[in-house]
């Protein structure tokens, strides 16, 4: 499908009134609609499509994360996380005041129950 969309019909979706544009409007708002009934949101609207996991990571860590934590408040992520994850976290704690605690794993790189036991 990617392949075909840029060999057919490489236009910037919801950004112009030429052909190439309205085909890849339709072709995007069919995908959004896929996704939307996989999920099972409300609204296609409520669908978010970005670049990658980072770009993605980032908006909830900047865009939720910092409007909704509050001093004291705890987040924990795994200590294996990639650098990419853990940075907005740390950034939001240090911002925010929360407390951001972290999952250690076995040497088979599994989280055991007695680090999740830890989290109050």
């Amino acid at each position: 499908a990617l392949t075909n969309y840029i060999n057919t019909s490489h236009g910037s979706p919801h950004r112009g009134a030429h052909k190439l544009s309205i085909k890849a409007t339709d072709a995007y708002d069919k995908a959004r609609e896929k996704v939307r009934a996989f999920i099972g949101a409300k609204s296609a609207s409520e669908c978010v499509f970005t670049r990658n996991s980072t770009e993605s990571l980032n908006l909830i860590a900047y865009g939720y994360l910092m409007k909704h934590m509050e001093a004291g408040d705890k987040m924990v992520t795994a200590i294996t996380a990639h650098h990419s994850a853990i940075l907005p976290l740390q950034m939001v704690a240090e911002k925010k005041g929360a407390i951001l605690e972290y999952l250690y794993c076995d040497e088979h790189g599994d989280i055991p129950e007695s680090e999740l036991e830890k989290i109050d």
